[in-house]
């Protein structure tokens, strides 16, 4: 539950982060119009009323620097809604209009909100590296106010990772400048992040003698939501002491507030706080209802962080009521959401990154005086130099030029590379994150189940449906390294394509069948109608990778009873066609254009909750390209999905 409250406590950032531009003296066109009556609705604050306004201006030929302005308030407004997706897509087209207008107040904000969206969804190294680049724009800029918001922004990613010491110093460097300022809201802002840090050391009652200082300030100041966070945090502290009664007045002031402004993510945190409230005041089933309504919330805004936390606390109310079963259910929900290994990584990748952060700081500093020493140097040499010792002295500097100029392409020349690397690092952490840990989480906990040590008295037919379970996990993990293994060969050109002639229908069942099982616990109906006799000229591997991979993405988005179905046919003299078909769930237009125009690993949960990496299709892709051959999808939401892979005619 520490983690949470820290996630809580910071999603008021981007509410400040691009500040509601009101326009003095507005003109009567329509746009001007649009933007005052919107920026006048975000105020209040009514969200639905400002989307709409916002929405409409863009709409009618605004200049660019309003669409920029607009886009930063769409971007903070979708945040505050938790409908992150949109905010992240509003935020990433301001930055790019940023960059092209080379407006660095603009774009600091862009990043910083980039960065907290990020942050709010796992996304630890990437939002570090946007957050560090918006904090160096502020300073250019001398923004002090940015530089408080951004740097609070890091100071939780630290914490969140339990670096407490960089976290505090971070915060107490904040307060100071708000102090500085006479900024009551940063200050107050101050209180309660220096709150949560007392909170993660444990020293609960200087915590909340923080967050109360807080909560004057903001009462006194009228914000309601913020007043709403503080008592939020209050609460929890109480949990800590025991003062559950306490505890929950506060927590119902919260829930207040907090349904007021319609703040998903702090109701998220308030709920699953009251659960374990009632929890441990043994009112179970009041616990569970609370636990639920956190989860449904998660669904609903996407905010997810938590929901492994939030199962964990579900398996420990069944198991403090004797309900064994129930306590597996969530236990076993508790492992699969749990990624510790890729939190790991993050964590080593994040000590790089700040790292390489203080260097750079420090190398800026050092180039700095080693140009203002040079520059005395060349005053004094030009006061007791001769024309000689002139000529000499200019011969020197082109030559450390053209040194500099040689060093300076060998640095770029090495960035190239370790930008291509690093992506290819992250995409293999992503994959082996959601993909890998999960069915390796499954097979953890079942096999801690089976142990002689559990305590459970399992009767046969339960051993062997978990036997059964973890053979399939096991199975799953092994497709899945044989795929990883063949994607990370491919990009970094050292798989060795062979074509030859390749057996179409033959290729096709042989990987049919090694997703029978899979298939049959779905009772989906796996039909193979290649014909005889179709033959394509393509590396064998590559194709039953191809063929694999969309075959197991048909199972993951085919309900219960459907069917996919192989096909294949002549396209054409120099080519073949193999359809994949399911009746699965299809996708949209916009789906569709996202997958066919990217390789980006975009994901999408199957018809069970089935996580995916997204790498499979990047690797159906890549193959194809290798095989000389093409990819085409056709498909309709809730009408199924039909999957075309042209290949060379043998």
């Amino acid at each position: 539950m520490k983690a949470t409250c820290i996630i809580v406590l910071l999603c008021l950032f981007l509410s400040i982060s691009c500040p509601v531009r009101v326009l003095a003296g507005a003109s009567t066109d329509q746009p001007g119009t649009l933007i005052t009556r919107a920026d006048s609705c975000a105020k209040v604050p009514d969200f639905q009323c400002a989307l709409e306004l916002y929405e409409l201006a863009l709409t009618t030929g605004i200049d660019s620097s309003d669409s920029l302005t607009i886009r930063l308030a769409l971007g903070d407004i979708r945040y505050q809604l938790g409908q992150f997706d949109l905010a992240f897509v509003q935020f990433d087209s301001a930055l790019l209009m940023a960059e092209k207008m080379g407006l660095d107040y603009e774009k600091a904000l862009a990043l910083k909100g980039l960065a907290h969206i990020l942050w709010r969804t796992g996304e630890n190294v990437r939002a570090t590296t946007l957050i560090i680049e918006s904090i160096e724009l502020s300073r250019k800029l001398q923004d002090t106010a940015a530089m408080i918001t951004s740097s609070n922004i890091l100071a939780g990613i630290y914490m969140s990772v339990g670096n407490l010491d960089d976290a505090g110093k971070l915060y107490q460097e904040a307060l100071g400048m708000a102090l500085g300022m006479q900024d009551s809201l940063n200050i107050a802002q101050a209180y309660e992040y220096l709150g949560v840090l007392e909170f993660f050391r444990e020293d609960y009652y200087r915590a909340i003698d923080l967050y109360e200082q807080a909560l004057q300030i903001n009462l006194g100041m009228d914000r309601g939501l913020e007043s709403g966070i503080n008592y939020s945090n209050i609460a929890e502290s109480l949990n800590k002491l025991g003062e559950y009664r306490e505890a929950l007045k506060y927590l119902k002031k919260g829930e207040k507030v907090m349904k007021r402004y319609d703040f998903l993510s702090g109701l998220i945190f308030v709920y699953y706080t009251m659960g374990d409230t009632y929890t441990q005041l043994k009112q179970y089933d009041l616990g569970i209802a609370f636990y639920q309504k956190s989860l449904e919330l998660m669904e609903l805004s996407g905010e997810t962080r938590e929901k492994q936390m939030v199962y964990g606390l579900m398996a420990e109310n069944y198991a403090a009521q004797n309900k064994f079963e129930e306590a597996f259910i969530y236990h076993k929900r508790h492992a699969a959401a749990k990624d510790s290994l890729f939190n790991i990584t993050k964590n080593n990748q994040l000590e790089e990154i700040r790292a390489k952060y203080d260097l750079e700081k420090k190398e800026q500093e050092n180039f700095f005086l080693a140009k203002e020493n040079e520059a005395k140097e060349e005053q004094l040499a030009v006061k007791q130099s001769t024309i000689r010792r002139q000529y000499i002295m200019g011969g020197l500097l082109v030559l450390l030029l053209l040194i500099a100029i040689y060093l300076s392409v060998k640095l770029y020349r090495n960035k190239l590379l370790l930008s291509r690397a690093n992506k290819t690092k992250d995409k293999m952490f992503g994959f082996i994150a959601h993909d890998l840990i999960s069915p390796m989480g499954i097979i953890k906990s079942l096999a801690d189940l089976l142990s002689p040590d559990s305590g459970f008295d399992l009767t046969k037919k339960e051993r062997d449906n978990m036997m059964r379970d973890m053979h399939n996990s096991a199975s799953s993990v092994l497709i899945l390294l044989k795929d990883v293994l063949l994607w990370s060969i491919a990009q970094q050109h050292g798989y060795d394509f062979k074509p030859k002639e390749v057996n179409l229908r033959e290729v096709s069942q042989k990987n049919a069948d090694l997703y029978h099982l899979h298939a049959k616990s779905k009772e989906i109906a796996i039909r193979n109608e290649v014909p005889e006799g179709i033959r394509a000229f393509a590396d064998v591997k590559a194709v039953s990778t191809i063929i694999r991979n969309l075959i197991s993405n048909a199972i993951k988005f085919t309900e219960k009873g459907g069917t996919i179905t192989l096909s294949a046919a002549l396209d054409d003299p120099s080519m073949v066609v193999l359809y994949v078909s399911d009746t699965g769930i299809g996708m949209t237009s916009s789906q569709l254009e996202l997958i066919l125009s990217r390789n980006e690993l975009n994901t999408q949960k199957g018809t069970e909750d089935e996580h995916g990496s997204g790498l499979g299709l990047n690797l159906v892709k890549d193959f194809l390209k290798e095989c000389k051959g093409r990819l085409n999808i056709k498909s309709e939401p809730n009408q199924g999905t039909t999957i075309e892979i042209y290949l060379p005619k043998a």
